[in-house]
């Protein structure tokens, strides 16, 4: 029985890879960032994001902006997402939201470092075709 079971799980396998089209080699996703950001209110950072991807890029998978920035009472952070992408081989500007976490202090006009990163997968390739796009550690000025 269990030999039957394992016989028939690699068939169904194999129909499936054999039934999946091959993987797209033109899928892209490029990020940057801007090197001005906007502060309001010290809780609120603005971050200017420009994203381009390719329409086969897939699903996506990994989003974030986070920004850190020392001050006299310790390490000012918060994180967010790029919040609706579009992907059309079209650069397109985006503004993350960032809140100060409340477990730290809040942030200043000045220096601080950015970083960022998104990735998208195709899950409907065999081979799953992933891309992925990295920006910094980079310093950007809140004003």
């Amino acid at each position: 029985m269990f030999r039957k079971l394992i016989a028939l799980s690699a068939i169904a396998v194999a129909t499936l890879m054999i039934g999946v089209g091959p993987a797209s080699a033109s899928a892209s996703v490029a990020m940057g960032i801007g090197s001005t950001a906007t502060l309001t209110d010290r809780v609120l950072v603005s971050v200017p994001v420009d994203v381009t991807c390719s329409p086969d890029a897939g699903q996506q998978e990994a989003n974030f902006v986070a920004i850190e920035q020392a001050t006299a009472k310790g390490i000012a952070h918060g994180d967010g997402a790029v919040v609706g992408v579009v992907c059309d081989d079209t650069s397109h500007h985006y503004s993350v939201a960032i809140l100060a976490d409340t477990s730290g202090p809040a942030f200043k006009k000045g220096k601080a470092v950015v970083r960022g990163a998104l990735g998208f997968c195709d899950w409907n390739t065999w081979p799953t075709v992933c891309v992925s796009a990295f920006s910094g550690p980079q310093s950007i000025t809140l004003r």
